[in-house]
């Protein structure tokens, strides 16, 4: 009787531990897509110009990541986002409260990545990509409460939609006032950029997706370049 009580517990063991081998290859690899994903967006993001690409131009990569669109696409005016998200972004409406801390336990980290790409009488006269990872509670090294952390960079053809107090140099490095449970950082950057700027302010830190044992938390570990460009005027940053 002992010895089949042993056999049972050794082979619920393994059962177990077999699971757990799966679960965690599974989330793991599904978090690395979402960067190998993210990686490609942004790829494709870069070969679009500011006030040169058209209309056809941008299309078949709009249609290649299934872009959604605000309203009518025209070449007088057209809006699309794309997103990409990890399966605990996609079902944030019961995941969070049901499986969250077990998606953890096996590797998952709730993200997403998103690109807008605003035309205009036929041009691209906007784009923006952004970047958001959960940091839990416990991963937060100042209070108990988890937040978004946030990268974005985006490119316009000017400067003039920024603040009143924006810098000459065409680009700008900032976080948003007022961002309740977020830790945000963003570069913005014109055509008058070097292609030196635009190349180190616009990265993006996409091992944020899949880092798990020692997580992103900062401005600092989501886009690093920025914000060591910004904290070396500002060292209050």
């Amino acid at each position: 009787m002992a010895f089949s009580f042993r056999r049972i517990f050794i082979r619920f063991a393994i059962g177990i531990i077999a699971l757990s081998c799966i679960l965690i290859i599974t989330t793991r690899l599904q978090q690395y897509r979402v960067r190998f994903c993210a990686s490609q967006l942004s790829s494709d993001l870069e070969l679009l110009e500011v006030g040169k690409a058209t209309l056809d131009q941008v299309r078949p990569l709009l249609q290649k990541w299934n872009a959604a669109y605000e309203g009518q696409c025209t070449a007088d005016r057209c809006d699309a986002v794309i997103e990409i998200r990890d399966f605990g972004w996609a079902h944030a409406d019961w995941a969070y409260w049901y499986s969250i801390p077990v998606y953890r336990c096996f590797g998952g980290r709730p993200s997403k990545i998103f690109a807008e790409v605003g035309i205009e009488n036929g041009v691209v006269n906007r784009k923006a990509l952004t970047l958001i990872v959960e940091v839990f509670p416990d991963e937060n090294e100042r209070a108990s409460a988890g937040y978004n952390l946030i990268a974005k960079t985006s490119f316009t053809p000017g400067l003039a939609d920024m603040d009143e107090d924006a810098p000459s140099h065409p680009y700008k490095i900032g976080r948003p006032t007022g961002c309740l449970g977020c830790v945000s950082i963003y570069t913005r950057l014109t055509p008058f950029a070097s292609q030196a700027d635009v190349k180190k302010l616009s990265q993006i830190n996409f091992s944020c997706l899949t880092r798990w044992l020692s997580p992103c938390r900062s401005r600092q570990d989501i886009m690093p370049a920025a914000w060591a460009e910004k904290h070396s005027t500002d060292p209050s940053w």
